[in-house]
């Protein structure tokens, strides 16, 4: 298992500050959004991350396969893109939203979305990248069943899943949704709450047992890499943040 940090919670003005911050705490690796990578020097940006020892454990672009032509004709280009991207940053693993529409109301696109899926998996398979749907209210992937279609609709050895819970609006137990798609799961976006979504605390201090939910994600196979997504709750900065869940986190580690 790998410890890794969102890096969108800096600005652009910490962000290298907090890198190295993240490095000399331990983390083995970040995930870097959409907006830290335009108008930026990757190249230079890899290159400072390794000299940190930190691996580029996703990155994390906006597609949309179900929206309009033109909506999807920009996905495409962004996924031509991103592979650059990630080659680049020697990251071997991209984040796939696939628009704005529920699986409850995906009748109309649901076809297309599934071959334009085909065609990104295929595009990045030769450069041995692989690909991430992530759980999300709103998107094709908002319940356990729903998302272990998708992938199976889709067919591809390199798309994969990067979970998010709660799903279903929070209806979905935790546990089920592990189980059911703990198989496929190469990424976790981790954090955990209080009461409800998303007033956020550590993650052994809410409502759920993440220790459980990690056990059962492994009985299912996964050894994956677990990233704190919400690096901002509790009063604390991202970086209090970081240090504490570190500290929880390396007990797991194997």
């Amino acid at each position: 298992m790998k410890i890794g940090f969102c890096a969108n919670v800096f600005s652009d003005e910490e962000l290298r500050p907090s890198l190295k911050a993240l490095g000399e705490m331990g983390y083995d690796g970040v995930e870097l959004w959409d907006a830290q990578l335009r108008d930026t020097d990757i190249g230079r940006l890899g290159e400072y991350l390794s000299s940190l020892g930190l691996e580029v454990l996703q990155v994390c672009p906006y597609f949309n396969v179900t929206g309009t032509q033109d909506e999807l004709d920009a996905t495409m280009e962004t996924a031509r893109e991103y592979m650059k991207i990630a080659n680049t940053l020697g990251c071997k693993l991209i984040r796939v939203f696939t628009g704005s529409v529920s699986s409850g109301e995906a009748a109309a696109v649901y076809s297309r979305a599934v071959e334009a899926l085909r065609e990104i998996c295929a595009m990045g398979r030769g450069e041995g990248l692989f690909y991430a749907l992530e759980t999300h209210e709103g998107s094709l992937m908002d319940t356990g069943p729903a998302t272990l279609r998708l992938i199976q609709d889709v067919g591809a050895e390199n798309l994969k899943l990067n979970l998010q819970i709660p799903l279903d609006g929070g209806r979905e137990d935790i546990f089920h949704s592990a189980a059911l798609l703990g198989a496929h799961t190469i990424h976790i976006h981790a954090h955990n709450w209080i009461g409800s979504w998303p007033n956020f605390t550590f993650l052994d201090t809410g409502d759920y047992d993440f220790r459980q939910f990690l056990t059962v994600l492994r009985e299912q196979g996964f050894d994956g890499a677990v990233s704190i997504e919400h690096g901002y709750h509790s009063g604390l900065s991202p970086l209090e943040i970081a240090r504490r869940e570190i500290e929880y986190l390396k007990q797991y580690k194997r």
